[in-house]
């Protein structure tokens, strides 16, 4: 009898232990699929913020380069302004000029 009870505690334990083997496994496989899972999609997710980075710097450049083109051009027009006002005043001093010859 206390044999027999024995044998059955045994059975049991080997039981909870094959169960808790298999809860362990099954943990273990779900936390490897996991693991991959998310290198891969930090892999991805990496990609896309180097790629963003990358145009995000390119478009940063443009924009300077066209900043600094806008100034240049911005200068330009000043010094034709002023050219031009030049132009003007000597035109104007000739006509003047030429007006009192003409009297």
């Amino acid at each position: 009898m206390e044999s027999n009870r024995f044998v059955d505690i045994l059975k049991k334990n080997h039981d909870v232990m094959l169960e808790k083997y298999e809860n362990y496994k099954n943990r273990n496989e779900y936390l490897e699929k996991t693991a991959q899972e998310k290198e891969q999609l930090y892999g991805e997710v990496k990609s896309q913020h180097d790629q963003l980075a990358h145009s995000h710097h390119t478009l940063q450049r443009k924009h300077e380069d066209n900043v600094n083109a806008l100034k240049l051009l911005e200068n330009k027009l000043k010094v034709a302004g002023e050219n031009l006002k030049t132009v003007e005043e000597e035109r104007k001093a000739l006509k003047i000029k030429y007006d009192n010859t003409d009297q």
